[in-house]
Protein backbone atom coordinates (compact mmCIF):
# COMPACT_ATOMS: atom_id res chain seq x y z
CA UNK A 1 0.00 0.00 0.00
CA UNK A 2 1.25 3.47 -0.91
CA UNK A 3 0.30 6.32 1.43
CA UNK A 4 0.40 9.86 0.05
CA UNK A 5 1.54 12.60 2.47
CA UNK A 6 0.97 16.01 0.91
CA UNK A 7 2.89 17.84 3.67
CA UNK A 8 5.98 15.69 3.15
CA UNK A 9 5.95 16.02 -0.62
CA UNK A 10 9.18 17.34 -2.15
CA UNK A 11 9.16 20.70 -3.95
CA UNK A 12 9.92 18.96 -7.25
CA UNK A 13 6.76 16.86 -6.83
CA UNK A 14 4.70 20.02 -6.25
CA UNK A 15 6.16 21.55 -9.38
CA UNK A 16 5.40 18.42 -11.41
CA UNK A 17 1.83 18.38 -10.08
CA UNK A 18 1.37 22.03 -11.04
CA UNK A 19 2.65 21.36 -14.54
CA UNK A 20 0.26 18.45 -14.92
CA UNK A 21 -2.66 20.66 -13.88
CA UNK A 22 -1.72 23.14 -16.58
CA UNK A 23 -1.32 20.41 -19.23
CA UNK A 24 -4.54 18.53 -18.48
CA UNK A 25 -7.80 20.40 -18.12
CA UNK A 26 -10.83 18.37 -17.26
CA UNK A 27 -14.41 19.36 -17.89
CA UNK A 28 -17.16 17.47 -16.08
CA UNK A 29 -20.34 17.21 -18.14
CA UNK A 30 -23.54 16.29 -16.37
CA UNK A 31 -25.80 13.95 -18.31
CA UNK A 32 -28.55 15.79 -20.19
CA UNK A 33 -27.30 19.10 -18.79
CA UNK A 34 -27.93 20.84 -22.13
CA UNK A 35 -31.07 19.56 -23.84
CA UNK A 36 -30.64 22.21 -26.54
CA UNK A 37 -27.21 20.96 -27.61
CA UNK A 38 -27.04 20.39 -31.38
CA UNK A 39 -27.75 16.83 -32.49
CA UNK A 40 -25.92 14.97 -35.25
CA UNK A 41 -27.05 16.13 -38.66
CA UNK A 42 -27.29 13.70 -41.53
CA UNK A 43 -27.14 14.30 -45.24
CA UNK A 44 -28.44 10.76 -45.72
CA UNK A 45 -30.38 9.55 -42.72
CA UNK A 46 -28.27 7.54 -40.28
CA UNK A 47 -25.61 6.92 -42.93
CA UNK A 48 -23.75 10.06 -44.04
CA UNK A 49 -23.28 12.82 -41.49
CA UNK A 50 -22.81 16.46 -42.38
CA UNK A 51 -19.09 17.17 -42.11
CA UNK A 52 -18.54 13.41 -42.13
CA UNK A 53 -16.15 11.17 -44.01
CA UNK A 54 -17.47 7.89 -45.39
CA UNK A 55 -15.93 5.02 -47.37
CA UNK A 56 -17.73 3.05 -50.07
CA UNK A 57 -15.76 -0.11 -50.79
CA UNK A 58 -16.22 -2.91 -53.31
CA UNK A 59 -14.28 -4.94 -55.82
CA UNK A 60 -14.11 -3.53 -59.36
CA UNK A 61 -17.35 -3.79 -61.37
CA UNK A 62 -19.44 -4.26 -58.22
CA UNK A 63 -21.55 -1.07 -58.57
CA UNK A 64 -19.49 1.40 -56.50
CA UNK A 65 -19.66 4.19 -59.06
CA UNK A 66 -23.27 3.40 -60.00
CA UNK A 67 -24.59 3.57 -56.45
CA UNK A 68 -22.55 6.71 -55.70
CA UNK A 69 -24.13 8.42 -58.72
CA UNK A 70 -27.53 7.21 -57.53
CA UNK A 71 -26.81 8.76 -54.10
CA UNK A 72 -25.76 11.98 -55.86
CA UNK A 73 -29.05 12.19 -57.76
CA UNK A 74 -31.06 11.38 -54.61
CA UNK A 75 -29.37 14.29 -52.82
CA UNK A 76 -29.83 16.62 -55.81
CA UNK A 77 -33.53 15.75 -55.86
CA UNK A 78 -33.96 15.49 -52.09
CA UNK A 79 -35.51 12.03 -52.46
CA UNK A 80 -34.81 8.97 -50.25
CA UNK A 81 -31.70 6.88 -50.81
CA UNK A 82 -32.31 3.17 -50.11
CA UNK A 83 -35.21 4.11 -47.84
CA UNK A 84 -33.29 6.80 -45.95
CA UNK A 85 -34.21 10.48 -46.09
CA UNK A 86 -31.79 12.93 -47.70
CA UNK A 87 -31.16 16.65 -47.37
CA UNK A 88 -31.44 18.34 -50.77
CA UNK A 89 -28.33 20.10 -52.05
CA UNK A 90 -25.75 20.40 -54.78
CA UNK A 91 -23.27 17.60 -55.43
CA UNK A 92 -19.68 17.43 -56.63
CA UNK A 93 -18.59 14.26 -58.44
CA UNK A 94 -14.83 13.81 -58.64
CA UNK A 95 -15.12 11.10 -61.29
CA UNK A 96 -11.62 10.04 -62.28
CA UNK A 97 -12.22 6.57 -63.69
CA UNK A 98 -15.32 6.93 -65.92
CA UNK A 99 -15.40 9.06 -69.09
CA UNK A 100 -17.51 12.20 -68.75
CA UNK A 101 -19.86 10.99 -71.52
CA UNK A 102 -20.65 7.85 -69.54
CA UNK A 103 -21.24 9.87 -66.35
CA UNK A 104 -23.65 12.16 -68.21
CA UNK A 105 -25.45 9.14 -69.69
CA UNK A 106 -25.83 7.58 -66.22
CA UNK A 107 -27.14 10.80 -64.67
CA UNK A 108 -29.66 11.12 -67.49
CA UNK A 109 -30.92 7.56 -66.94
CA UNK A 110 -31.20 8.33 -63.22
CA UNK A 111 -33.54 11.15 -64.30
CA UNK A 112 -31.43 13.99 -62.99
CA UNK A 113 -32.90 17.22 -64.38
CA UNK A 114 -30.50 20.20 -64.23
CA UNK A 115 -33.46 22.56 -64.69
CA UNK A 116 -35.47 21.44 -61.65
CA UNK A 117 -32.95 19.55 -59.50
CA UNK A 118 -29.91 20.87 -57.65
CA UNK A 119 -26.68 21.10 -59.63
CA UNK A 120 -24.31 18.17 -59.98
CA UNK A 121 -20.79 19.37 -60.76
CA UNK A 122 -18.29 16.94 -62.30
CA UNK A 123 -14.49 16.94 -62.17
CA UNK A 124 -12.97 14.28 -64.42
CA UNK A 125 -9.25 15.16 -64.20
CA UNK A 126 -7.00 15.55 -61.16
CA UNK A 127 -3.38 16.45 -60.55
CA UNK A 128 -0.57 14.00 -59.81
CA UNK A 129 -0.02 15.89 -56.55
CA UNK A 130 -2.15 15.26 -53.46
CA UNK A 131 -1.80 18.78 -52.06
CA UNK A 132 -2.85 20.28 -55.40
CA UNK A 133 -5.97 18.10 -55.45
CA UNK A 134 -6.94 19.11 -51.91
CA UNK A 135 -6.41 22.79 -52.73
CA UNK A 136 -8.46 22.49 -55.91
CA UNK A 137 -11.25 20.83 -53.96
CA UNK A 138 -11.16 23.63 -51.41
CA UNK A 139 -11.48 26.24 -54.16
CA UNK A 140 -14.52 24.48 -55.63
CA UNK A 141 -16.24 24.29 -52.23
CA UNK A 142 -15.47 27.97 -51.54
CA UNK A 143 -16.99 29.03 -54.86
CA UNK A 144 -20.01 26.68 -54.60
CA UNK A 145 -21.23 26.92 -51.02
CA UNK A 146 -24.45 25.03 -51.84
CA UNK A 147 -22.54 21.75 -52.36
CA UNK A 148 -23.61 19.24 -49.72
CA UNK A 149 -22.09 16.00 -51.01
CA UNK A 150 -18.63 15.34 -52.47
CA UNK A 151 -18.08 11.95 -54.11
CA UNK A 152 -14.43 11.02 -54.74
CA UNK A 153 -14.11 8.18 -57.26
CA UNK A 154 -11.61 6.79 -56.54
CA UNK A 155 -10.02 7.94 -53.31
CA UNK A 156 -6.68 6.24 -54.06
CA UNK A 157 -6.27 8.07 -57.37
CA UNK A 158 -7.33 11.38 -55.84
CA UNK A 159 -4.87 10.94 -52.96
CA UNK A 160 -2.16 9.43 -55.19
CA UNK A 161 -1.73 6.47 -52.81
CA UNK A 162 -0.53 3.27 -54.43
CA UNK A 163 -0.42 0.74 -51.59
CA UNK A 164 -3.65 0.20 -49.67
CA UNK A 165 -1.79 -1.80 -47.01
CA UNK A 166 0.40 1.08 -45.87
CA UNK A 167 -1.24 3.46 -43.44
CA UNK A 168 1.31 6.28 -43.22
CA UNK A 169 0.91 7.48 -46.85
CA UNK A 170 -2.81 7.82 -46.25
CA UNK A 171 -2.20 10.33 -43.46
CA UNK A 172 -1.02 12.80 -46.08
CA UNK A 173 -4.52 12.59 -47.51
CA UNK A 174 -6.57 12.30 -44.33
CA UNK A 175 -5.01 15.16 -42.39
CA UNK A 176 -5.77 17.90 -44.98
CA UNK A 177 -9.13 16.30 -45.79
CA UNK A 178 -10.12 16.43 -42.12
CA UNK A 179 -9.25 20.12 -42.10
CA UNK A 180 -11.33 20.56 -45.23
CA UNK A 181 -14.40 18.98 -43.68
CA UNK A 182 -13.88 21.07 -40.54
CA UNK A 183 -13.91 24.20 -42.71
CA UNK A 184 -17.04 23.04 -44.55
CA UNK A 185 -19.12 21.33 -41.82
CA UNK A 186 -22.22 21.14 -44.02
CA UNK A 187 -20.47 18.91 -46.58
CA UNK A 188 -20.37 15.12 -46.51
CA UNK A 189 -17.48 13.32 -48.22
CA UNK A 190 -18.03 9.89 -49.77
CA UNK A 191 -14.77 8.19 -50.78
CA UNK A 192 -14.80 5.20 -53.14
CA UNK A 193 -12.13 2.53 -52.72
CA UNK A 194 -11.38 -0.77 -54.41
CA UNK A 195 -11.56 -3.80 -52.14
CA UNK A 196 -8.81 -6.36 -52.16
CA UNK A 197 -9.27 -9.56 -54.17
CA UNK A 198 -9.43 -11.78 -51.09
CA UNK A 199 -11.62 -11.10 -48.08
CA UNK A 200 -11.87 -12.73 -44.66
CA UNK A 201 -14.74 -13.30 -42.27
CA UNK A 202 -14.87 -9.60 -41.39
CA UNK A 203 -15.28 -7.87 -44.73
CA UNK A 204 -14.57 -4.40 -43.32
CA UNK A 205 -11.21 -5.47 -41.89
CA UNK A 206 -10.05 -7.03 -45.13
CA UNK A 207 -11.50 -4.55 -47.58
CA UNK A 208 -9.27 -1.59 -46.79
CA UNK A 209 -5.87 -3.19 -46.38
CA UNK A 210 -4.68 -1.48 -43.22
CA UNK A 211 -7.09 -1.95 -40.30
CA UNK A 212 -6.21 1.57 -39.15
CA UNK A 213 -7.71 2.91 -42.36
CA UNK A 214 -11.08 1.52 -41.32
CA UNK A 215 -11.17 3.73 -38.24
CA UNK A 216 -10.53 6.95 -40.16
CA UNK A 217 -14.02 6.94 -41.66
CA UNK A 218 -17.22 7.83 -39.81
CA UNK A 219 -19.13 5.33 -41.94
CA UNK A 220 -17.94 2.33 -43.92
CA UNK A 221 -20.23 1.03 -46.66
CA UNK A 222 -19.37 -2.19 -48.47
CA UNK A 223 -20.80 -3.97 -51.48
CA UNK A 224 -19.87 -7.60 -52.14
CA UNK A 225 -21.02 -10.59 -54.15
CA UNK A 226 -21.93 -13.88 -52.48
CA UNK A 227 -24.07 -16.86 -53.47
CA UNK A 228 -25.13 -15.09 -56.65
CA UNK A 229 -26.43 -12.05 -54.77
CA UNK A 230 -25.09 -8.51 -54.61
CA UNK A 231 -25.07 -7.43 -50.97
CA UNK A 232 -24.66 -4.06 -49.25
CA UNK A 233 -23.79 -3.47 -45.61
CA UNK A 234 -22.69 -0.50 -43.52
CA UNK A 235 -21.13 0.27 -40.14
CA UNK A 236 -21.38 3.73 -38.60
CA UNK A 237 -19.61 5.57 -35.82
CA UNK A 238 -22.70 7.78 -35.58
CA UNK A 239 -25.95 6.70 -37.15
CA UNK A 240 -27.75 3.47 -38.03
CA UNK A 241 -25.78 0.54 -39.45
CA UNK A 242 -27.10 -1.60 -42.27
CA UNK A 243 -26.98 -5.36 -41.80
CA UNK A 244 -25.96 -7.31 -44.91
CA UNK A 245 -28.90 -6.77 -47.24
CA UNK A 246 -29.54 -7.87 -50.81
CA UNK A 247 -29.05 -4.97 -53.23
CA UNK A 248 -31.26 -4.97 -56.33
CA UNK A 249 -30.42 -2.90 -59.40
CA UNK A 250 -32.95 -1.82 -62.01
CA UNK A 251 -31.03 -1.99 -65.29
CA UNK A 252 -31.84 -0.37 -68.64
CA UNK A 253 -29.97 0.02 -71.92
CA UNK A 254 -28.94 3.53 -72.92
CA UNK A 255 -26.50 4.53 -75.68
CA UNK A 256 -25.62 0.87 -76.12
CA UNK A 257 -24.67 0.43 -72.46
CA UNK A 258 -26.32 -1.37 -69.55
CA UNK A 259 -26.93 1.40 -67.03
CA UNK A 260 -28.47 1.42 -63.56
CA UNK A 261 -31.78 3.27 -63.35
CA UNK A 262 -32.13 2.82 -59.60
CA UNK A 263 -31.39 0.65 -56.59
CA UNK A 264 -33.67 -0.99 -54.04
CA UNK A 265 -33.01 -3.13 -50.99
CA UNK A 266 -34.10 -6.73 -50.90
CA UNK A 267 -34.32 -8.90 -47.81
CA UNK A 268 -31.87 -9.59 -45.02
CA UNK A 269 -29.02 -11.52 -46.65
CA UNK A 270 -28.35 -13.77 -43.65
CA UNK A 271 -32.02 -14.78 -43.55
CA UNK A 272 -32.01 -15.34 -47.32
CA UNK A 273 -28.93 -17.54 -46.98
CA UNK A 274 -30.54 -19.52 -44.16
CA UNK A 275 -33.74 -19.95 -46.20
CA UNK A 276 -31.71 -21.09 -49.22
CA UNK A 277 -29.91 -23.70 -47.12
CA UNK A 278 -33.20 -24.83 -45.62
CA UNK A 279 -34.76 -25.08 -49.08
CA UNK A 280 -31.76 -27.01 -50.39
CA UNK A 281 -31.93 -29.39 -47.42
CA UNK A 282 -35.65 -29.90 -47.98
CA UNK A 283 -35.08 -30.67 -51.66
CA UNK A 284 -32.31 -33.08 -50.74
CA UNK A 285 -34.61 -34.96 -48.39
CA UNK A 286 -37.46 -35.01 -50.91
CA UNK A 287 -35.05 -36.23 -53.58
CA UNK A 288 -34.10 -39.15 -51.36
CA UNK A 289 -37.75 -39.97 -50.78
CA UNK A 290 -38.26 -40.00 -54.56
CA UNK A 291 -35.32 -42.38 -55.01
CA UNK A 292 -36.74 -44.80 -52.45
CA UNK A 293 -40.21 -44.70 -54.01
CA UNK A 294 -38.80 -45.26 -57.52
CA UNK A 295 -36.72 -48.17 -56.25
CA UNK A 296 -39.75 -49.83 -54.64
CA UNK A 297 -41.74 -49.52 -57.89
CA UNK A 298 -39.09 -51.74 -59.55
CA UNK A 299 -39.49 -54.47 -56.92
CA UNK A 300 -42.05 -57.29 -56.97
CA UNK A 301 -45.28 -56.16 -55.31
CA UNK A 302 -43.67 -52.76 -54.60
CA UNK A 303 -41.97 -54.41 -51.66
CA UNK A 304 -38.36 -54.70 -50.42
CA UNK A 305 -36.42 -55.43 -47.28
CA UNK A 306 -35.30 -52.40 -45.26
CA UNK A 307 -31.70 -53.62 -45.51
CA UNK A 308 -32.08 -54.09 -49.26
CA UNK A 309 -33.23 -50.45 -49.66
CA UNK A 310 -30.22 -49.14 -47.73
CA UNK A 311 -27.88 -51.24 -49.86
CA UNK A 312 -29.29 -50.34 -53.29
CA UNK A 313 -30.50 -46.74 -53.10
CA UNK A 314 -27.72 -44.22 -53.76
CA UNK A 315 -26.96 -41.78 -50.95
CA UNK A 316 -25.94 -41.52 -47.34
CA UNK A 317 -27.53 -44.06 -45.00
CA UNK A 318 -28.52 -41.40 -42.47
CA UNK A 319 -30.43 -39.54 -45.20
CA UNK A 320 -32.10 -42.77 -46.37
CA UNK A 321 -33.11 -43.70 -42.82
CA UNK A 322 -34.64 -40.26 -42.28
CA UNK A 323 -36.48 -40.43 -45.64
CA UNK A 324 -37.90 -43.88 -44.87
CA UNK A 325 -39.11 -42.62 -41.48
CA UNK A 326 -40.89 -39.67 -43.16
CA UNK A 327 -42.53 -41.95 -45.72
CA UNK A 328 -43.73 -44.26 -42.93
CA UNK A 329 -45.07 -41.26 -41.02
CA UNK A 330 -47.04 -40.15 -44.09
CA UNK A 331 -48.27 -43.76 -44.55
CA UNK A 332 -46.66 -43.96 -47.98
CA UNK A 333 -44.70 -46.97 -46.72
CA UNK A 334 -46.17 -49.84 -44.72
CA UNK A 335 -43.95 -51.73 -42.31
CA UNK A 336 -43.80 -55.51 -42.03
CA UNK A 337 -41.65 -58.14 -40.40
CA UNK A 338 -39.27 -57.57 -37.53
CA UNK A 339 -36.09 -55.50 -37.26
CA UNK A 340 -33.02 -57.71 -36.96
CA UNK A 341 -34.92 -60.91 -37.76
CA UNK A 342 -33.48 -63.39 -40.27
CA UNK A 343 -36.63 -65.45 -40.57
CA UNK A 344 -39.08 -62.54 -40.84
CA UNK A 345 -37.00 -59.61 -42.15
CA UNK A 346 -38.06 -56.01 -41.71
CA UNK A 347 -39.89 -55.06 -44.94
CA UNK A 348 -41.19 -51.87 -46.62
CA UNK A 349 -44.21 -51.91 -48.92
CA UNK A 350 -45.23 -48.94 -51.07
CA UNK A 351 -48.87 -47.87 -50.70
CA UNK A 352 -49.65 -46.29 -54.08
CA UNK A 353 -53.01 -44.90 -52.93
CA UNK A 354 -51.40 -43.07 -50.01
CA UNK A 355 -48.64 -41.86 -52.33
CA UNK A 356 -51.22 -40.45 -54.78
CA UNK A 357 -53.10 -38.71 -51.94
CA UNK A 358 -49.87 -37.28 -50.55
CA UNK A 359 -48.88 -35.94 -53.98
CA UNK A 360 -52.33 -34.40 -54.44
CA UNK A 361 -52.12 -32.61 -51.09
CA UNK A 362 -48.59 -31.44 -51.82
CA UNK A 363 -49.58 -30.11 -55.21
CA UNK A 364 -52.61 -28.38 -53.69
CA UNK A 365 -50.38 -26.72 -51.08
CA UNK A 366 -47.66 -25.82 -53.56
CA UNK A 367 -45.21 -28.48 -52.37
CA UNK A 368 -43.23 -30.80 -54.63
CA UNK A 369 -44.53 -34.24 -55.44
CA UNK A 370 -42.88 -37.60 -54.73
CA UNK A 371 -43.02 -39.66 -57.91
Amino acid sequence: MITMNNEAAAPSSNLQSANQQEAFKFKVIKPFSNPNAPKAKFLIGGLLTEGGLAALVAKPKHSKSSISRYAAVCVAKGKPFLGRDTQRGEVLLVSIEDPIQHVENCLSVLEWNPESDESIHVIDTVSANTESNINALREVLQSHLAIRLVVIDTFAKFGRVRDMNEYSPWLKVFDPLKQLRADFPHVSFLCLLHARKTTGDDFFDSMLGSSALRGEFDSNIAIFQENGQRVITAECRIGRPLVPTILNADMVTSDGCDVVKGFTLGGDFDKWTKDQKSSAEKKRKESMEERIVRFLTTQPDDRAAYKHILENVVGKNETKIEAIANLIKDEVLKEGGEKGSTTDPYMMTLDRNSLAMRNFLRKYNGIGEVN
